[in-house]
């Protein structure tokens, strides 16, 4: 078996036809889980700030 280097461009050939080959199913359930993962992110984030603010001046 040859070997092949990893570059982006084969990794995302890798990656388009694995998903090419998934079920609809699977892709609903890969986005779904992405855009969950992206809102607790952004949440987590806007805690994060309003603390830092909330604080900042708090520290002399």
């Amino acid at each position: 078996m040859k070997k092949q280097i990893l570059t982006p461009k084969l990794a995302q050939k890798i990656q388009d036809k694995i998903y090419y080959d998934m079920t609809d199913s699977k892709k609903i359930k890969i986005v779904s889980q992405f855009f969950v993962l992206a809102n607790a992110l952004k949440n987590s984030k806007t805690i994060l700030s309003d603390e830092s603010r909330r604080t900042f001046g708090n520290h002399k």
